[in-house]
């Protein structure tokens, strides 16, 4: 089960590892596509006017870099489709962007200039897989520095650390992980911006240590007293479709996190044989799930939203070349559907 944990992350690292390349190739391309996707598409009339009723529940969905190799032209038809699906939903959402280290912060702000503007931004600076590539405290602190220095006007949630106790790809040294950890929540903390810290879920036995056990054996007092937001990767298919006892896993992170709001930091239909209607399943399942505790507020942040539901394709295309792009589109505006609907039902 663990050594299949570690192909799906790495998996998930070669996927940002491949696209760098081609990012240096349409940055022109998002910023002239930032210019113009606001002309393009206007807000959604019947857009939620708050996140929901309880006015501070997430509707989470994450953007990594995966989607850039996509992008062949310079058009922006990507990054306005992307926009164009943030807008189609039916409540604000929360937009999770994983960043790459090899890609400089300020190389990020057309993206998250023209993303704020549809959406409330989450911050990744480091994502878990980058974690062990940080060599010192200083040089992971640094990272958050320059992020924060390039991109706080349009970012609303900081994550500080990215399934922070996994183990094996994050590093062997938990006390190490920890410091890194701390030294940016310290950072951005004291800048009085908004924190957030993403754990690892497995079931019992898959890890050394537990996620709970590594939270309240790591993280400080004053980290726990003072982080805005505690959220939970889980992925079902690394699990051989295990179930977790979410109530349980909630109930107990709210008596260790009084201070923070809880939720599901990253989920996502992962296996090579994931269907239409088995991402449909797991969408419903995870934005529709309950308030477990007073302070959930949901989050869920599908891993896969910009391959899922969102393409650069042209509606119209319909023969030819054309027609697996027209195929493409339509199951990725059928799933934005989905998740749309998913969305609106939690809301109900």
């Amino acid at each position: 089960m663990w050594k299949d944990q570690q192909r799906a992350k790495f998996l998930k690292f070669k996927i940002k590892e491949q696209a760098v390349v081609y990012f240096k190739h349409i940055f022109l391309a998002l910023f002239c596509g930032a210019l113009f996707c606001g002309v393009l598409y206007g807000e959604n009339p019947n857009k939620i006017s708050k996140q929901n009723s309880k006015s501070d529940f997430i509707w989470g969905v994450t953007i990594d870099d995966g989607w850039y190799e996509d992008a062949q032209d310079a058009s922006g038809a990507k990054l306005q489709s992307i926009v164009r699906a943030l807008q189609a939903l039916p409540a604000k959402p929360t937009v999770r962007v994983v960043m790459s280290k090899e890609i400089s912060p300020h190389e990020y702000e057309p993206l998250f200039r023209r993303l704020s503007e549809v959406s409330y931004v989450m911050a990744c600076p480091v994502d878990s897989y980058e974690m062990s590539s940080y060599k010192s405290v200083k040089s992971y602190e640094k990272r958050f520095a320059d992020a924060f220095a390039a991109l706080a006007p349009y970012v609303a949630i900081w994550e500080i650390g990215n399934e922070i106790n996994g183990e094996g790809w994050l590093g062997d040294d938990a006390n190490f992980i920890a410091a890194k950890m701390i030294a940016a929540f310290e950072l951005i903390h004291k800048k009085g911006a908004k924190t957030a810290l993403t754990a690892y879920y497995t079931p019992s036995g898959a890890q050394k240590t537990q996620m709970r056990e590594w939270l309240r054996k790591f993280v400080p007092q004053d980290m726990k007293e003072g982080l805005d937001y505690l959220f939970v990767s889980y992925y079902e298919d690394d699990n051989e479709g295990f179930a977790p006892d979410w109530s349980e896993i909630f109930t107990d992170l709210q008596s260790a996190f009084p201070a923070s709001k809880l939720g599901i930091g990253e989920c996502g239909n992962t296996a090579s044989d994931a269907t239409q209607a088995s991402k449909k399943a797991m969408m419903r399942r995870y934005y529709t799930m309950p308030r477990y505790v007073k302070n959930y507020v949901g989050g869920y942040f599908w891993w896969y939203f910009v391959q899922d539901c969102a393409t650069g394709a042209e509606a119209g295309a319909s023969n030819g070349k054309n027609r697996g792009a027209h195929d493409k589109a339509e199951a990725a505006d059928e799933l934005l559907k989905s998740l749309s609907e998913a969305i609106g039902e939690a809301y109900r």
